[in-house]
């Protein structure tokens, strides 16, 4: 999923994400959720998914910096 790109779907593009909404990232949860997975993989990975998203859209830049991009790590 990491691999793939589809951790950042609802990152800006400019932090190398897809810019898409949480709709959408909803639409995938159900995908993963519908396969092989089912809840335990769904669990694994929507932290990552929408934990983050407050910060996208109410953090300061010095948050965005410091908890959304790589090179702060």
């Amino acid at each position: 999923m990491a691999a793939a790109g589809w951790l950042g779907i609802t990152m800006p593009e400019e932090l190398g994400g897809s810019n898409l909404g949480v709709t959408e990232a909803a639409i995938m949860m159900h995908a993963v959720a519908s396969s092989g997975g089912a809840q335990a993989a769904a669990s694994s990975i929507h932290i990552n998914l929408f934990g983050p998203h407050a910060i996208v859209v109410h953090g300061t830049d010095e948050q965005k910096s410091r908890w959304l991009t790589r090179s702060s790590r």
